[in-house]
């Protein structure tokens, strides 16, 4: 599966790339702050029970800004809500954090760190724990990506994360690892009296 789901990234990206090399990114001095939201599909590995994979998606957004005389270099602060599911589970978990981005042409690969809550619901619960069907943690999401622009606002987004729960101080800790595709669109301020 996950070799599929690299093939078809690939495939994607393959048949994108000339429209992206085509379209036309018109900086300004003056653009201070950029406004986006994104949505992709993912593939999981919960790494959480006897199920390995897992599908889901993740939607989320944030603001980034120009910083001065370092004007390829764009942090933000984004929020992330994260949904993966399979026969035994389903997880969630809501986020927010830092991302950095280092934006050359058209491309603009990025890293994150996140943290929020998150929750896991048990499909399949243990016979021996029958009332146990849920449980919850703080989370930690972590990873990168890169931004390829097809147009000045919309740009493809390849994405892996990785997160750290732990229920308890008990428990042992695990990481679900989300691979992601999708789309990021772009809101742009040119000057003080709004968006482009």
């Amino acid at each position: 599966m996950r070799r599929e789901f690299a093939l078809a990234a690939a495939a994607i990206a393959g048949l994108l790339l000339p429209v992206a090399s085509r379209a036309q990114a018109t900086e300004t001095a003056t653009e201070r702050m950029h406004l986006n939201v994104f949505a992709v599909g993912s593939y999981d590995r919960p790494d959480f029970g006897l199920y390995v994979g897992a599908g889901g998606f993740a939607v989320g957004g944030g603001v980034g800004f120009t910083v001065p005389h370092l004007h390829r270099i764009e942090p933000s602060i984004d929020l992330r809500y994260n949904y993966g599911t399979n026969q035994a589970m389903t997880q969630t978990a809501f986020s927010g954090g830092l991302r950095v981005a280092y934006n050359v042409a058209r491309f603009h690969p990025y890293g994150d760190l996140l943290v929020g809550a998150g929750n896991i619901h048990f499909v399949q619960t243990n016979p021996a724990y029958p009332d146990y069907t849920h449980d919850n943690s703080l989370v930690y999401t972590y990873g990168g990506g890169v931004d390829v622009d097809v147009t000045r606002s919309v740009a493809l987004r390849f994405d892996l994360q990785e997160q750290h729960w732990r229920f308890s101080e008990i428990s042992p800790s695990f990481y679900p690892k989300q691979a992601s595709a999708g789309i990021r669109y772009q809101f742009h301020f040119r000057n003080p009296h709004g968006m482009d």
